[in-house]
Order: C-alpha cells, then structure tokens, then sequence
C-alpha cells in the first residue's frame, strides 16, 4: 500500500470514529424520558364513577316508587272517605229536605182509596193506624146512598182523649187533627132503617 492510500484510509477511519464518538456522546446528553400509559386507569376510574352514578340513581328511583305507592295509598284511602261523608252528606240532605216537608205538613199517606163500603143500618166501620208525627187526617166520602152519613176520628195521646165525628152527608170531606199516636179514622151511617153504601178516600197528612 503506498503512502498516499495509507493517510487516505486512516483519514476516513478517523471520520468514521469520530462520528461513532459524536453519536455516543450525543445520546448520553439527551435526558432519558419515561413514558407511563394512564389510559387505563383512568378508564377505571370512569367507570367506577358512573357505578357510582348508576347505584345513587337506582337508590333515589326507588325512594321515589315507594313515596309513590304511599302517596297512592293515601290518595286510595281519602278517595274511600269522600266517598263515604258525600254518602253521609246526601243521607243528611235527604233527612233534612224530609224534615222541612214534615214541618209544613207537605208529605201525605193515602191510607185508603176509593174504597166501596157497604155498611147495615147503623153500622160504623174503621181503621186504625199509627201517626209518627203531628198532622191532620182527611177524609173523603165520595158517594154515600144516605145523607146520614158521617166521619169519625179517634186517639189518646199526651194526656189528650180526642174523639170527633163530622157529618158530610151523602157526599163532603171532613178533617181532623191528629198528634203522634195510635188513631183510628172511619165512617158511619146514623140512618137506622137502611144501610149505606159509601166510597171514601182516607189520607193522612204530615
């Protein structure tokens, strides 16, 4: 190898050296950098918030169905006592429209009607029934076959002996007080030599 090729090469061997030595020397100045992945871990985290969310959510909707079935509950049972006092209420409605019609006598019981009675000479024929309250009884002979004839009430009560006879004749209506008590109420014929054959109508008033 001639001198010349020689300070070539070694030339080119210090090149390549030297390049080697900056590398290293390069390298050892750059700061080592680590690198952590956290990707998971916050995943993790994520998703033991949302856990978390979910049992808080699952927690407050079922606080939520029971506040509902005892609101329910309630509103089932004040729905059974309205019920119950508009029964009450039109119970007492009823009572009280039933009691103002009393205390103006405006109810009436037909006690009988058009009733045909065939009575002999003399003869009186009755009925007896009971009066709750106060009123008055009226009777009413449509058609008698004598001008004898005539109506009669008759009660105790209250210290009271009421006994009254009202003549009408063949035909008239005759009307008598009565208080709360057992009465009777008929109609007789005062011709002694023939019977009689009436058609009444009995109604108490109250």
């Amino acid at each position: 190898m001639t001198p010349g090729i020689k300070i070539v090469v070694a030339v080119f061997v210090s090149l390549i050296i030297g390049a080697i030595i900056g590398f290293v020397i390069g390298q050892s100045s750059v700061p080592n950098t680590v690198v952590t992945n956290n990707g998971g871990g916050q995943t993790n985290d994520q998703y033991q918030t949302l856990e978390q969310q979910y049992q808080t959510l699952q927690q407050q909707y079922q606080t939520s169905e029971q506040q509902l079935n005892y609101y329910r509950d309630q509103y089932q049972t004040l729905e059974q006592q309205y019920q119950t006092l508009q029964q009450q209420y039109q119970t007492s409605e009823q009572q009280l429209n039933y009691y103002k019609q009393v205390l103006s006598l405006s109810y009436s019981d037909t006690l009988i009607s058009n009733q045909v009675v065939n009575q002999p000479a003399g003869y009186f024929s009755y009925w007896c029934y009971t009066a709750n309250y106060t009123g008055y009884i009226v009777v009413n002979v449509q058609s008698s076959t004598t001008t004898q004839t005539y109506a009669r009430v008759y009660w105790n009560a209250y210290g009271i002996n009421y006994d009254n006879s009202i003549s009408v004749g063949s035909q008239g209506t005759a009307v008598f007080p009565v208080l709360p008590s057992n009465y009777c109420v008929g109609v007789g014929n005062n011709n002694l030599i023939n019977g009689a054959t009436e058609t009444i109508t009995i109604t108490y008033y109250y």
